[in-house]
């Protein structure tokens, strides 16, 4: 028998890559231990097409020209940058030692959750 398992946590929206439909991924990150923000990687799937419509309304009215991050990273697409106030919940497969995603789907938006309050979930017991 064969099981997969999956993480989920939520991330705050960096930014998202543009396409001629709107939204193609978006940009996701977390808070470090420092505080500052830092990249975690992309979510290309998990969206039905309404919620491409209203992500891309509520990200429109957030550009901002420069990256929210102290390291812009190399992503291959044109990118549109925003204010890190929105926060999406988000499945995955796991994180890369470099603290990136893989595998991730979208699952919704989070309202009740400040992204100031978002960093690394740990599953370690704190005692």
């Amino acid at each position: 028998m064969k099981l997969k398992c999956s993480l989920r946590q939520e991330f705050i929206i960096l930014g998202y890559t543009r396409t001629s439909a709107g939204v193609g991924s978006l940009l996701i990150g977390l808070h470090g231990d420092d505080g500052h923000l830092f990249y975690a990687g992309r979510v290309r799937s998990g969206f039905t097409s309404r919620q491409l419509d209203m992500l891309h309304s509520k990200l429109q009215d957030l550009e901002r020209s420069s990256p929210p991050l102290r390291v812009e990273p190399k992503i291959n697409a044109k990118t549109v940058w925003v204010d890190p106030v929105l926060v999406c919940e988000v499945k995955f497969a796991e994180l890369t030692p470099k603290g990136k995603v893989r595998h991730a789907v979208f699952i919704a938006l989070r309202e009740d959750k400040p992204a100031s309050c978002i960093s690394l979930e740990s599953d370690t017991d704190p005692a």
